[in-house]
């Protein structure tokens, strides 16, 4: 088959790896996953083609009813076959698809924020609920279990075993226990006490080191989850390819009305996160190849959407079948897997030191307490001795 057939690509050299075009002696070079392609059919299967520039460098959405990029290049005729496609239902009415070649996702990619999320509940975290009331229960029956001893062994009065009893819950701390302990006349109580300061001592143990963990490990604040979660409770506005098929997620009733910012490269969209709040939609494959290890960006936990990649055909096209064909057979000898390995490479996520050192700003609180404590006593101490000496 020595037909020459039209090829049709959306910007030329916007889009590596998918495709790259350069013109070496005047000579067309195809390179990327879908140039290699197009390439084994012409050494292989003698297949030709002409390149076409797609007017606005677009891969094509539904714009007042007609549709624009390379997949109104297919509907019109100026084209046969196109690279790089995602199938949609919308797209299926009016050009063909070939078998899956691969598949891919829409995420939303957006620079990574300076700060760290810091959670003060970790003050209580070590424990759960279930075992602070515990804590409390055993504590609270210690205390009781003291004062009935005053009761019994000294015979006190009922108003001062109240004020002994709020004595002992401020002050029944494994501290201030061990200088009481050999104090006790009941050989029952110092048994008693004696338990309960080293039961204490093991939940302070367990404690500090689960809260002295739990305050080195933090997470990267994530300033959204989902797209709903971006457009409805932050100021990051959305960003996409101007005449891709995410154009329909935005034609769509909830997201009907909602700001937009359209771009027409890669580039633009990148510098575009880079430099202000938006939150730039596209396949993470090929903005990867742009930025590389750059570790200033990151992605929303949930993706947009799944989609399936293929070339795509004009209704028109007379040999969609024997491409089918061949494509199939290279599928199947894994020469398009060992291709995508080769041009899309696992990506690497930055790695990040999980661990870090418990910071001032995460005890200021009971810092300012501790303080505040000691400068009262002073304080008090002061006018105690003034007094003193004044009497």
């Amino acid at each position: 088959m020595a037909e020459t057939s039209k090829f049709s690509n959306a910007c030329q050299k916007a889009f590596p790896p998918d495709l790259t075009v350069t013109y070496t002696d005047k000579l067309l070079l195809l390179g990327g996953y879908f140039g290699e392609i197009l390439n084994i059919f012409n050494r292989k299967f003698n297949i030709s083609f002409k390149l076409n520039q797609t007017k606005g460098d677009q891969y094509g959405a539904i714009i007042n009813g007609n549709w624009t990029g390379m997949i109104g290049d297919l509907t019109h005729g100026r084209a046969d076959i196109t690279t790089g496609i995602s199938m949609t239902s919308s797209r299926a009415d009016f050009i063909n698809f070939s078998p899956q070649l691969f598949d891919d996702k829409y995420e939303i990619i957006y620079r990574t924020l300076d700060q760290y999320e810091w959670n003060y509940k970790f003050y209580l975290q070590p424990y759960n609920t279930q075992m602070w009331l515990c804590v409390f229960a055993i504590s609270l029956t210690v205390i009781l279990f003291k004062v009935l001893a005053n009761i019994v062994s000294k015979q006190k009065h009922f108003s001062s075993n109240c004020l002994n009893f709020i004595d002992e819950l401020l002050l029944c701390w494994p501290i201030v226990l061990q200088g009481n302990l050999f104090s006790f006349s009941l050989t029952s109580m110092k048994l008693v006490y004696g338990f309960f300061i080293a039961f204490s001592m093991l939940l302070l143990v367990s404690y500090n080191s689960t809260l002295t963990s739990l305050l080195s490990v933090t997470e990267l604040k994530i300033p959204f989850s989902s797209l709903e979660d971006m457009i409805e409770n932050t100021n990051f506005l959305p960003a996409i390819l101007g005449g891709s098929n995410l154009e329909e997620i935005f034609q769509t009733p909830l997201y009907q009305n909602k700001s937009l910012r359209r771009v027409s490269t890669l580039i633009e969209g990148i510098e575009l996160i880079y430099n202000k709040k938006f939150g730039f939609i596209s396949s993470l494959k090929i903005v990867q190849h742009l930025i590389g290890s750059n570790c200033s960006f990151s992605v929303a936990p949930r993706s947009i959407s799944r989609e399936i990649i293929s070339i795509g055909y004009s209704k028109q096209f007379n040999y969609m079948e024997f491409f089918n064909y061949k494509l199939l057979s290279l599928k199947q000898y894994g020469i398009l897997s060992g291709g995508f390995k080769r041009f899309y490479p696992e990506q690497h996520s930055c790695s990040e030191n999980l661990i870090h050192p418990v910071s001032f700003d995460q005890i200021v609180g009971l810092f300012i307490l501790m303080m505040s404590a000691i400068l009262i006593s002073l304080i008090i101490g002061i006018f105690e001795l003034i007094i003193g000496k004044i009497k």
